[in-house]
């Protein structure tokens, strides 16, 4: 199956089933959540990884932090129903294909008073190993949301 149709069947499983993200290879489902915010992402490669490489991201909301760790997880094509400019630009100098509904320039937090704590992590990073790092460490402490 070609990365374009795991970007299909990934999108289409996300937006019927109102999933946070949605991860296939070759056809199958590797990944999925519900639990809103990046947390689930950096368990799910955490855990998988090593059978990521190739497959076909379908998320929500996708900034930067979600780009370096889909680049991090060898995740060829990614599709976000809202993708931020500074993730867009990423995703072409790492080489990742997107597909996406709409722009923003910039990923809000959960108030939507000020930009995602996720994306002021990784602001500036193109290292996907130390983003995946920093968003590992700091999804382990409860305070940060």
């Amino acid at each position: 199956m070609s990365a374009a149709n795991d970007v299909s069947v990934a999108r289409d499983r996300l937006l019927r089933n109102r999933f946070s993200f949605v991860i296939v290879k070759n056809g199958k489902v590797i990944a999925e959540s519900k639990s809103s915010g990046i947390k689930a992402l950096v368990d799910a490669i955490a855990i998988i990884q090593e059978n990521m490489a190739g497959a076909a991201l379908a998320d929500k909301v996708v900034g930067r932090a979600a780009i370096l760790l889909a680049a991090k997880a060898k995740i060829g094509a990614v599709y976000a129903k809202l993708l931020s400019v500074p993730a867009l630009e990423l995703a072409s100098t790492l080489s990742i294909s997107l597909m996406y509904d709409r722009t923003t320039a910039k990923i809000l937090n959960r108030r939507k008073d000020d930009t995602c704590p996720f994306e002021k992590m990784v602001a500036g990073l193109v290292d996907p190993k130390k983003a995946f790092q920093i968003l590992k460490e700091c999804t382990m402490d409860s305070s940060v949301k």
